[in-house]
């Protein structure tokens, strides 16, 4: 399939802005390729497509505009076929913000057209960019954002952070709790007990253990990630999971014993990810994105010194030719509670089973 833009600009040529639909993992140099454009991530990557097609077997219909030296513009997509929520276009499933990369002569509107169009070929229920700006369309989700900029010495960033969280850092210093990076999987299936400890906590169903083995073999181990385990006397007590491409790094996941929260292991555990990421030449850090609801969370991410900013989903049904209306996210409700109380082999199976259909 081919979609042709209109009006290339002087700085593409009309071949490099043919717009057509890829799978990434097809392409041998597509990350090289996507270290051409600057607001790549790791969302947009291969490694990542990798995760979640292996995991939950999407299908990757990337729609692009690019010549063999340079990546213009991307729509990352992966088409979900469920006999539960239908079959759907989605930007990306499991991915807090992919924003559309787009340049002068292929901006969000034309890719959000090409996208439209393919959704009509492969008779989509829906079409969902994570990460567009409000102006764009009628919001479905609207999230808070936190980035941070990692400008400056490590010494100025720690007095950018919130006077309690320093002193919450130079407690856990005190109390002698070791970080590691850990690759392994070993490594990987000990954050995972300790994930699924956490989401039991929040009222929610682990991810799968072939997930995290998935991310580990396709992501961390590539180089693309990074996994920090929180030790106090051996004992991991705390775990993170940072992603990395290029210039931009993303706090993906974080999960902790609450036990031992007294000793603040999350906080060192955060900060000691941050001064990595700008180790290995980040410019800012992301932490994803927090519930409207979730004051709390969105404070600890503010206690670094990250700017808050508003996140926007836009979601199209093709039944009816219009945007969903917005609506509350489920960061809370029943199934939380039920979730809580429900013991975790039961919740990891229902976490595999149902995920597939809800990404």
């Amino acid at each position: 399939m081919i979609l042709e833009t209109a009006n290339p600009s002087a700085c593409c040529s009309s071949e490099s802005l043919r717009l057509r639909v890829v799978d990434p993992l097809r392409i041998a140099n597509w990350d090289d390729l996507l270290r051409t454009h600057p607001e790549a991530t790791i969302f947009h990557s291969s490694a990542w497509a990798r995760v979640l097609v292996e995991t939950y077997h999407y299908t990757p219909k990337y729609i692009v505009a690019a010549d063999q030296h340079r990546l213009w513009a991307l729509l990352p997509l992966l088409e979900v076929r469920s006999w539960l929520t239908g079959t759907r276009g989605v930007s990306l499933p499991f991915t807090d913000r992919c924003t559309p990369l787009a340049c002068p002569a292929v901006d969000l509107t034309q890719l959000f057209e090409a996208g439209r169009e393919l959704g009509r070929q492969c008779r989509w229920k829906s079409l969902e960019l994570r990460g567009v700006p409000e102006r764009f369309a009628q919001p479905s989700n609207s999230f808070h954002q936190h980035d941070l900029d990692l400008s400056g010495s490590e010494s100025e960033l720690f007095e950018r952070c919130d006077p309690a969280m320093r002193r919450a850092i130079r407690k856990a210093q005190s109390a002698n709790i070791e970080i590691e990076t850990n690759a392994t999987i070993d490594g990987i299936d000990t954050y995972y007990r300790l994930h699924q400890l956490t989401r039991k906590r929040h009222g929610v169903p682990p991810q799968s253990r072939s997930f995290f083995r998935s991310l580990s073999s396709a992501v961390i181990e590539k180089g693309y990630g990074s996994l920090l385990l929180a030790r106090v006397n051996k004992r991991p007590v705390a775990g993170a999971i940072f992603l990395h491409f290029g210039k931009h790094s993303i706090y993906k996941f974080g999960a902790s014993d609450p036990s031992y929260q007294v000793l603040r292991p999350n906080n060192l555990l955060m900060w000691s990810g941050i001064l990595r990421m700008k180790a290995l030449g980040a410019a800012r850090v992301s932490f994803g994105r927090s519930s409207l609801s979730q004051e709390g969370l969105a404070r600890f991410k503010r206690s670094f010194g990250a700017a808050e900013s508003a996140l926007y989903y836009a979601k199209y049904l093709f039944n009816g030719s219009t945007f969903a209306s917005s609506r509350p996210d489920r960061s809370g409700g029943v199934h939380t509670s039920l979730f809580r109380f429900c013991p975790i082999p039961v919740a990891r199976l229902i976490g595999t089973a149902l995920y597939p259909h809800v990404g």
